[in-house]
């Protein structure tokens, strides 16, 4: 009886040494190894060519005036327009990550990119069913006017409205970089933002 029980705690105190053995061999092997998922590719990490960094909303006012052909009026021409179109819209910001990783540059431990150019998806909301509030108004004759006439005037608008903010265009360009830095963070290495080619 005694016999057996020794051969049963023998094989007990072997099974606890391979363990042992085996974690001691594991952690020996991956000792001092690091694991970078990151290769510095913008579109490897992204796997898209378009990073949105910023969505905002944005209700204007867009005047036109019969017989002019520019779809935006300035404020002294607004009083002899004859349509105002109120709307509402949704401001997509976007970098062409193909066009930074084409530019980009690593040297000595740092990674030169050019500053990213912005663009801006701009979509006109249209009134649904359900909708309490009016996205989309016309104030005065809009009989002269296609739909589509009416809908370029507001993006025409909305394209100045962000043109002129010069905030807003450098809030955005501050959360691009931000994003883009965030995506490209290596240890020890640094971003260094160039202004064109």
């Amino acid at each position: 009886m005694v016999f057996k029980s020794m051969k049963t705690v023998l094989k007990i105190i072997y099974v606890v040494i391979i363990v042992i053995l085996v974690s001691i061999i594991c952690i020996k092997l991956n000792k001092g190894k690091t694991i970078i998922t990151s290769n510095s590719s913008l579109i490897k990490v992204e796997d898209k060519e378009d990073l949105y960094v910023a969505r905002f909303e944005y209700g204007g006012i867009a005047y036109l005036e019969r017989g002019k052909e520019e779809l935006y009026l300035n404020e002294d021409e607004r009083v002899n327009a004859d349509l105002k179109i109120k709307y509402n819209a949704v401001i997509n910001a976007k970098v062409d990550l193909k066009e930074l990783e084409r530019t980009k540059k690593i040297e000595n431990k740092k990674i030169y990119l050019n500053e990213p150019i912005i663009e801006y998806i701009i979509t006109i909301l249209s009134d649904s069913e359900d909708s309490e509030e009016k996205n989309f108004e016309t104030i005065g004759n809009n009989s002269n006017y296609s739909w589509s006439t009416l809908l370029t005037a507001c993006e025409v608008d909305v394209k100045n409205e962000i043109n002129n903010n010069t905030e807003l265009k450098e809030k955005i360009m501050v959360t691009a970089k931000d994003t883009i830095e965030g995506l490209l963070y290596y240890n020890d290495y640094e971003i260094v933002w160039k202004d064109g080619d």
